[in-house]
This record gives C-alpha cells, sequence and structure tokens, in this order.
C-alpha cells in the first residue's frame, strides 16, 4: 500500500481527492509521507533540516504517527482528571506525539493555550475538543492549564485543538492528546509548496529521494501521498456503491426487457379489441391510457412496498458512519418516477404501433 513507482507521480495532483463536503479538520493535500527507519535523531533532524530548506517544501515535521489515514500507528492509553475518583472518570485516548511543526503543517486548529515549543518538556499536552469534554475540563479556555494524570504521570494541558477524523467518518470523534517526544517519532510528513512552478511534481519527489538517500542509503525511499492514504479508509464503500451501481443498471433492462416482451405479448393478443374499439370510435390517446392504466397500478404497487425494504438496507447502512445524510422521502420518490416513466415510454412505444395500425389488417383474419 506505501509502494509507488516512480512513473506514476507524473500524474499525480495535489489536490485534495476526497469529497470538498467531507471535512476531516486537517488539511490532507500535497502532503507526502515517509516512514522514519530508525531513531537517530542526529539523522533525522538533519534530513528534516535539508528538507525545510528546499524552495519546493513549505513545511516538514515528524510525528509518531499521522493524523488520519489507513496506514498509520494506532496506540492507546488511559488519561483521567488527577481529582478523579473512580473508574468512569478514567478515559482510554489515543497517543500521538508531534513536534512543533505538525498543528501547522496540517492546519489543525488551535482553539486555545498555545503549540509547542523547543523548550517545553515532555509533561506537557495538546488535546482534542472531544478528550476535552469527555473529561468535564469546561470551555477550551478552562481547560489550558489543568492537570492530568496518565501511567501515575502528571500532565498540563498546554492547548486544545479542534476535532479531526484520525479514522474513517464512519467512525466517531477519537480522544486525542498530543505530546513532544522526539524518541518515538515515526512517521515524516513533507507538504509540498503549491502545484507546480518551475519543478514538476516528478522532479520534486526524485529531489526529495535523492535527499532522503543521502541520509538513508541503506533504506529504500517508500512515500505515499496522504490524501491516498485516506481514501484508503473508502475503497471498500467505492467497491459497494459501483457494484451496486451495477446491479442496479442490470436490473433496470432486465425489468425493460421483460416488460416489453409482456407488452409485445398482451398487445399481440388484444389486436382484435383494439381494432374494434377503433372502428367504434375510440381515439389512439384513450386506447394508450386503457394499456397504461393496468401496468401503471402495478408499477405504484410494486413501489409501496418497495420502500419499507429500501429503506431498512439504506438506513441500516447509512448507521454504519457517524457522519452521514438524513434519508429524505425525494431520495425513494426520484427512482420510483423514473422507472414510472420507464415503464409508461416503452407501454406507449408498444401500444402506439397497435392503435395506429388500421383496424381492417386485425379484423380481416376473422
Amino acid at each position: 500500500m506505501r509502494h509507488r513507482k516512480k512513473g506514476e507521480a507524473a500524474e499525480k495532483d495535489c489536490s485534495p481527492s476526497l469529497p470538498t463536503d467531507a471535512h476531516v479538520g486537517f488539511a490532507h493535500d500535497a502532503v507526502v509521507t515517509v516512514r522514519i527507519p530508525d531513531n537517530d535523531p542526529v539523522k533525522r533532524e538533519s534530513v528534516v533540516q535539508q528538507f525545510r530548506n528546499q524552495s519546493f517544501v513549505s513545511a516538514a515535521s515528524c510525528s509518531y504517527t499521522l493524523p488520519g489515514g489507513i496506514n498509520r500507528n494506532r496506540s492507546y492509553r488511559d488519561i483521567r482528571r488527577t481529582d478523579a475518583t473512580t473508574h468512569a472518570d478514567i478515559k482510554i485516548y489515543e497517543f500521538q506525539s508531534i513536534d512543533t511543526a505538525f498543528l501547522n503543517l496540517y492546519k489543525i486548529k488551535l482553539l486555545a493555550g498555545r503549540n509547542f515549543q523547543q523548550t517545553d518538556s515532555a509533561r506537557y499536552l495538546v488535546i482534542n475538543k472531544t478528550l476535552m469534554r469527555n473529561l468535564q475540563l469546561g470551555e477550551p479556555a478552562e481547560a489550558v492549564g489543568s492537570s492530568l494524570n496518565i501511567d501515575k504521570e502528571k500532565y498540563t494541558v498546554l492547548g486544545v485543538v479542534d476535532d479531526f477524523s484520525s479514522n474513517s467518518l464512519k467512525e466517531g470523534i477519537d480522544n486525542i492528546a498530543m505530546e513532544m517526544r522526539p524518541g518515538s517519532y515515526r512517521e515524516l510528513s513533507i507538504k509540498l509548496a503549491g502545484r507546480g512552478g518551475e519543478a514538476s511534481l516528478t522532479d520534486k519527489l526524485a529531489q526529495i529521494e535523492k535527499i532522503w538517500k543521502a541520509t538513508y542509503p541503506e533504506f529504500v525511499f517508500d512515500y505515499q501521498f496522504m490524501d491516498d492514504n485516506i481514501n484508503a479508509f473508502y475503497a471498500q464503500e467505492e467497491k459497494y456503491a459501483k457494484l451496486f451501481e451495477l446491479f442496479s443498471i442490470t436490473f433496470l433492462l432486465i425489468g425493460c426487457l421483460g416488460l416489453f416482451g409482456l407488452i409485445t405479448f398482451v398487445v399481440n393478443r388484444k389486436g382484435k379489441e383494439i381494432a374494434i374499439r377503433k372502428v367504434l370510435g375510440a381515439s389512439v390517446a384513450g386506447l394508450l391510457l386503457l394499456f397504461s392504466k393496468e401496468y401503471i397500478k402495478l408499477i405504484l404497487v410494486s413501489f409501496v412496498l418497495a420502500i419499507p425494504v429500501t429503506y431498512y438496507v439504506v438506513n441500516d447502512w447509512l448507521a454504519n458512519f457517524s457522519y452521514h445524510i438524513q434519508l429524505q422521502w425525494w431520495m425513494f420518490a426520484t427512482p420510483g418516477v423514473i422507472v414510472l416513466l420507464v415503464a409508461i415510454g416503452v407501454v406507449c412505444i408498444k401500444s402506439l404501433g397497435a392503435a395506429n395500425r388500421n383496424p381492417v389488417e386485425n379484423l380481416k383474419c376473422e
């Protein structure tokens, strides 16, 4: 999942590939991520500084894990207020270790307090709004300066950030607490500047790889774009959507063919009845209405029977998502109207030929 061929880089667009209405809470476009191969702080700081010195790089940051995406480290710990007295006061949170550039690179909004500084100790935390609420720390400004216990060690809340989706949008927002522990850094994030400029994306990646290999010659430059990492969450859902679309089209075609065959059979059997009605003064419009009423009734009955089943299936699928749309009446009415129009069109096309035929042609066979 994390491997990419060099030839693919030229085709890569650095724009977000998620829908614009999918708010994950952090900027993920034009970000290249690389797994740090070892914990040598000298090498790590050297390669990060070299990336920051490049004109096509706007920021570079190290962290224990990425802010989101399917390929990331997951680590959970217990946290509580220092005055907590019951087991219910203990919350599970996702541990993240970040450097001073992480929040700015990913545009994670700071609601209160401040970001980490190089001079800060390891006993400071930046928490997200969800953890703040679950620990009952009040508003963001009130939470800053609060004391929390992690593994019997006391920490101070340095800042509060807005919630961001570290998991798929199918899941809710995790409790998140971020520390600054350089020894736990595992991921390197590189934010590319702009969309083009003098250097193409391929050239930028080639320069990044050159710097990487100069520092880590024994390790393969294995990178991934952050938006691809996030989109991997929804690959399965996209497959389901395409599969449902294929089945829907197939069933519609089979239904239309069946309806066409049934109408052809009925029209052929009622050819003489149509001829007699025309002789007695029936209009073409009246004949079309006569044939259409029967099928419209059947379609309406089937539509009414299908609505509860469809609503249950779709609602059950949407229940898997923490963020999802609300089902509206028009979402069911629109497909029903389309199917009804298709059926009426098929009925009219086939019946119109029989209605316009000379009555003598049908009656002369008697």
